[in-house]
């Protein structure tokens, strides 16, 4: 391998194709400083790799978000060493701990395993649930039934929560904080798509469903939650069921994931009663984080 380097914009242009659809613009915010870092590997001045991270200042750390390198690179040390380079990198910027996440059925698991326990990661542990499902998901049970939205609610597309709603929102959790910081629509709502949803209560967001695109085929329900105080009341069912039916309508995404944490367990039950039979793939997605105040060998 003949250079590994943290890229600024300018030079992350060759390296789009390294990473997911939903973070190919990210890589425009990448420099030597800021919240975004992203470590290339170059061969013979061809590039190889890409490692992108970001800074997630709510959760004090860093979060790897893709870890790639083209098929005829590896096993050649190049992903340990993106790895290590984006370790220092993160160190050099202040930040002291680093998350890295992956599938646990996926086919480089065992090889990514490996490259953390080389480099003194703590066993990687399930955080959440992985569930992708195609169109037979439509003749699920809990699908066919009529989303129940009680009185004085109605369903919404995100995109029509108004500016008054939304400084609300924002309001109620800076004084009486009820929504978990992974799961603040907010965070999510720049890649919102059609089908995302919100359910509102005498003119109040109380619970939302947001959809981002995964690929070209699939979307993925990667935020939804319902206030506590009406968790019990089956609401988030009706929000689900609203979110895929106008996901229905597009022929064009035949395929859905969810990513469901394991510390909502009502969530991760009804998953596994009602969606698992139907599912395409059920999974663990697997989390290490690793503090860094120590050297970093490879």
């Amino acid at each position: 391998m003949n250079h590994i380097a943290t890229l600024r914009f300018a030079q992350s242009i060759p390296f789009h194709g390294f990473t997911f659809p939903g973070y190919q613009s990210t890589l425009w915010a990448a420099d030597v400083q800021g919240p975004v870092q992203a470590i290339g590997a170059w061969v013979d001045g061809q590039p190889v790799g890409l490692a992108l991270s970001l800074w997630c200042p709510d959760e004090d750390l860093a979060r790897m978000v893709s870890l790639f390198v083209a098929p005829a690179f590896r096993r050649q040390g190049v992903a340990n060493s993106l790895l290590a380079a984006t370790e220092s990198g993160w160190l050099a910027r202040g930040v002291k701990r680093l998350e890295v996440g992956y599938l646990q059925k996926s086919d480089t698991a065992d090889t990514v395993s490996r490259m953390l326990a080389r480099q003194a990661w703590p066993q990687a542990q399930p955080e959440r649930l992985i569930c992708a499902c195609d169109r037979s998901m439509l003749d699920s049970k809990w699908f066919a039934r009529e989303p129940v939205v009680p009185d004085g609610c109605d369903i919404i597309s995100w995109s029509q929560v108004s500016v008054r709603e939304r400084a609300a929102l924002m309001a109620e959790q800076l004084l009486d904080p009820w929504i978990p910081t992974s799961l603040n629509p907010f965070k999510y709502e720049a890649n919102a798509e059609f089908n995302s949803v919100a359910l509102r209560e005498a003119g109040k967001i109380v619970g939302w469903v947001i959809t981002e695109r995964y690929d070209a085929q699939t979307l993925v329900y990667s935020c939804s939650y319902m206030h506590p105080e009406r968790q019990k009341r089956g609401w988030i069912v009706a929000l689900y069921i609203e979110a895929v039916r106008r996901h229905a309508t597009r022929s064009d995404l035949p395929h859905a994931r969810w990513a469901v944490p394991y510390h909502f367990a009502p969530m991760v039950k009804f998953v596994q009663r009602w969606m698992a039979s139907y599912a395409t793939e059920l999974q663990d997605y697997l989390v290490a984080i690793k503090n860094l105040e120590q050297p970093i060998t490879i």
